[in-house]
């Protein structure tokens, strides 16, 4: 049988043709695959996870398909909770010690770039210190991983703290663990809140910042000479900014640090005058040392006046204050530490812990517990010190002690303080932190 001549030529170049198209690399002479934009890692949610929080990687050209998008951590394949075209979402297991981590997305066998981030399991750890600085007045933070911390140059001719904050610095969090930066030096005490809005105090030099003293401000808050000569607390909530001293000088700013309210308790300051009969000056004979805020927002103080050392006061506006009640004579209030009304807790003689339910009418000692100092968590979560230097906790309100850390008998601490998942120890050339 015989075929036309055109349809053998039509034969002849469809197999040609098909033939041609399995490798066919295009019309510009690439291959289809190389067509496809590499995976981009923009962003990671934090360079510094803790254990049990989730990861999220922003990026571009994710494919919204586990089976064709992985993520590889230090060369392991992890599964991840989500994907989609720019994000995923990822829990990072199987870690058994903290240190730096590095992330890689693949797409169809093409790579993206190289993220690093330090990661943190749940366990104490050591920070780097001086044994010759006391590290005081720590701030933790829930909402971030920095750490602000005051400390004091330790000196030979004074072994004894005059606790003057000589600098503040900050334990950055970041992709390689922690990384020291002095903020701000010649400081007496600071505050930092969860918002950002920082203060510190220099004299009568006060510092204002809205972004963790990332940008200052400064205004002179009180006239003084003596850089040493104020001990202030501070309190911040949202734009409310209240300062009390050793001097029985009380301020308070409700927008932000733009105007303060000043008050010189004449109650609690014996006036000096010059010839003229003009007040030149005053002597505090009188403070509030502890504040607490009650279940119903009063607010109350454990203070000093003259002769009576031991006052419970109260107040509407932080300014204003009245005396409730004297307590209980011989207890050394600048130990104690109020949670409410009904729950104040102090150690006096003999390192004995001891608690009072009606604003220190009486007290109830805690049988089988003596501390060098104690700290109140919650209202049932207290941590102490004992006399053998361990560091102890109790989660039932005093029931119950656990041993957290076993000091040395040369070591000194000097404070607790903490946030929502995680402790931090400071004292004499140490800090010591728990991821919970």
């Amino acid at each position: 049988m015989r075929f036309p001549k055109y349809l053998l030529i039509s034969i002849l170049f469809c197999i040609s043709a098909c033939s041609s198209n399995e490798n066919d690399p295009g019309q510009d002479g690439t291959n289809p695959e190389d067509t496809v934009e590499p995976p981009l890692i923009a962003s990671l949610s934090t360079e510094f996870l803790v254990e049990g929080n989730t990861l999220v990687i922003e990026g571009e050209n994710f494919v919204d398909s586990e089976a064709q998008t992985t993520v590889f951590v230090n060369n392991v394949e992890t599964s991840s909770n989500s994907i989609t075209n720019t994000r995923i979402t990822l829990d990072i297991l199987g870690q058994t010690e903290s240190g730096p981590l590095n992330l890689v997305v693949q797409v169809a066998d093409r790579e993206s770039n190289v993220k690093s981030l330090y990661y943190q399991i749940k366990e104490w750890k050591v920070l780097p210190t001086n044994d010759q600085k006391e590290y005081l007045n720590v701030r933790l933070l829930n909402n971030n991983q920095d750490i602000y911390v005051g400390i004091m140059e330790l000196s030979d001719e004074e072994p004894l703290l005059t606790f003057s904050i000589t600098d503040i610095i900050k334990y950055d969090a970041g992709e390689q663990g922690f990384q020291q930066s002095e903020i701000l030096s010649g400081i007496r005490r600071f505050e930092v809140s969860e918002s950002g809005k920082s203060v510190a105090l220099r004299g009568g030099l006060l510092f204002l910042s809205d972004n963790f003293f990332q940008d200052v401000s400064s205004q002179v808050l009180f006239e003084t000479s003596d850089p040493d000569s104020q001990a202030p607390t501070f309190i911040i909530e949202e734009d409310h900014i209240f300062i009390t001293t050793e001097m029985a000088i009380h301020t308070l700013s409700v927008d932000g640090g733009e105007n303060f309210e000043k008050r010189i308790l004449d109650y609690m300051s014996l006036r000096s005058f010059n010839d003229e009969g003009e007040a030149i000056g005053h002597s505090p004979i009188g403070r509030i040392k502890s504040f607490g805020k009650t279940h119903n927002d009063e607010i109350y103080g454990l203070g000093s006046f003259k002769d009576r050392d031991h006052l419970v006061m109260k107040s509407v506006n932080y300014l204003d204050w009245d005396v409730v009640d004297s307590i209980t004579p011989g207890l050394e209030l600048t130990k104690a530490k109020f949670i409410d009304t009904d729950l104040i807790l102090t150690n006096y003689e003999d390192n004995i812990l001891a608690k009072s339910s009606d604003l220190g009418a009486s007290w109830t000692n805690l049988p089988g517990i003596k501390v060098q100092r104690f700290f109140i968590r919650s209202r049932l979560e207290w941590w102490a010190v004992n006399e053998e230097n361990v560091l102890i906790r109790t989660k039932d309100g005093g029931i119950t002690w656990q041993d957290e850390l076993v000091f040395q008998p040369e070591d000194i601490i000097r404070d607790i303080q903490f946030a929502e998942n995680k402790v931090i120890v400071s004292g004499r050339g140490l800090l010591r932190i728990k991821y919970e």
